[in-house]
């Protein structure tokens, strides 16, 4: 009887410790660095922007929904103010760009005509209705210090985390 408890007892511990190998191995498989070697560049440069991609997921899904717009917000506003026109143009909602500004050219003129070279923000309020998200903002000129600010709403569609199209209005 003593015989076949022990041997239950080493069975059950080689399949734990056959469980736990397995699971060992499947996180170092999921967690190991890929191999870039191998690539094209351009394979190279889509696998980065993979990776930076799932980062930026990762980093959004822990803020709270507020944030994450407003991040949003920043990201377009950032590539305005750091004058990458074409960045912020293909953040811009399709029929909105289709309607206001059907070339990056006519985007890039208005923002260099009705935003300051160099702006500060302010988040005064904030609207849902589903995925649809209104954002109202002050933009200051910070290199006039006490002129008025622009009063700007953005509208956001967020899709899914990271993938997010925007529309705005001036006041």
């Amino acid at each position: 009887m003593k015989k076949k408890e022990d041997n239950k007892i080493i069975l059950v511990g080689i399949g734990i410790l056959a469980l736990l190998l397995i699971v060992l191995l499947s996180l170092k498989i999921k967690y190991r660095e890929p191999d870039y070697t191998e690539l094209t560049p351009e394979e190279f440069d889509l696998a980065i922007e993979s990776e930076i991609d799932d980062i930026e997921v990762k980093k959004l899904s822990s803020m709270k929904e507020d944030e994450r717009i407003k991040s949003y917000a920043s990201r377009f506003m950032d590539s305005v103010d750091n004058e990458d026109y074409e960045g912020a143009y293909e953040m811009l909602y399709e029929d909105f760009k289709t309607n206001y500004f059907p070339t990056l050219e006519s985007f890039e003129k208005y923002a260099k005509e009705n935003f300051p070279a160099v702006m500060s923000l302010e988040y005064t309020n904030m609207e849902r209705n589903g995925n649809i998200y209104v954002l109202w903002l002050k933009i200051y000129d910070y290199m006039r210090p006490g002129a008025e600010a622009n009063e700007v709403n953005l509208v956001i569609r967020e899709n899914e985390l990271n993938n997010f199209e925007i529309s705005f209005s001036a006041n």
